[in-house]
């Protein structure tokens, strides 16, 4: 269930992270992150060879792929890691990990509630554009998962507790265990929402990192400590 085509996923969830936010002490971090990491010489030229790789598979696709595939949606398989939750509330994480595949699942076919927003501004900023469905589905793998992590069990979601991804290695997140996931790490950032390099591929268990505070809806798992906060 994990293996996984469209590589550059990162790229769109990254996009996504990068909205302006609605105070001025919680913003995305992801253009922060980027810059930093760009003064990296290695890191800019694999960055550079990734984007020209991404543009060329997305042209190929629109162009072969799609029309064979008859327009079939494509699966990607999420992993979901909590780093600072409690395994004893696992049953209130994995819930909340579902919660936020519905949230995303919700903006790839605009079906979300607040849809609403988007027909609002749309007129002024993007005149001329409708939304519609991205042929794009999420969902928590329950296949595959690495021998490694024994907390996980074959048949049940895709769901670590407690588990130190990528061994706390620092932006960017990469996690062997984790290769051919589409994976999200949740733990304190501090103020930021969260960020994930853009360019980032699957194929060598990367991740998107989401402050705690900023991962589903509703209200959360307390004794875990997240808890999402409006309006995130």
């Amino acid at each position: 269930m994990k293996n996984f085509t469209l590589k550059s996923i990162f790229t769109v969830l990254a996009l996504l992270l990068a909205v302006t936010s609605y105070s001025q002490d919680r913003t995305c971090g992801m253009m922060e992150y980027m810059e930093e990491m760009l003064k990296d010489p290695v890191f800019a030229k694999e960055y550079e060879e990734n984007q020209k790789k991404f543009k060329a598979e997305v042209a190929r696709r629109l162009s072969t792929d799609f029309n064979a595939r008859g327009g079939a949606t494509i699966q990607i398989p999420v992993a979901v890691h909590f780093t600072t939750g409690n395994p004893a509330d696992r049953a209130c994480l994995e819930a909340l990990a579902q919660n936020q595949i519905d949230i995303l699942n919700a903006d790839y076919t605009a079906t979300n509630a607040d849809l609403s927003i988007w027909n609002t501004q749309s007129g002024q900023y993007f005149p001329g554009l409708n939304p519609g469905a991205a042929n794009i589905t999420f969902c928590l793998a329950t296949s595959n998962h690495p021998a490694a992590v024994p907390q996980l069990v074959e048949g049940e979601p895709a769901v670590t507790i407690g588990y130190n991804f990528a061994n706390g290695s620092g932006f960017p997140e990469f996690d062997a265990n984790f290769q051919g996931y589409m994976n999200f790490v949740v733990k304190p950032i501090g103020q930021l929402l969260g960020y994930s390099p853009l360019g980032g591929s699957v194929a060598n268990g990367g991740a998107v990192i989401l402050n705690t505070n900023a991962f589903g809806s509703g209200s959360g798992c307390p004794t875990s400590g997240i808890v999402p906060g409006a309006p995130y």
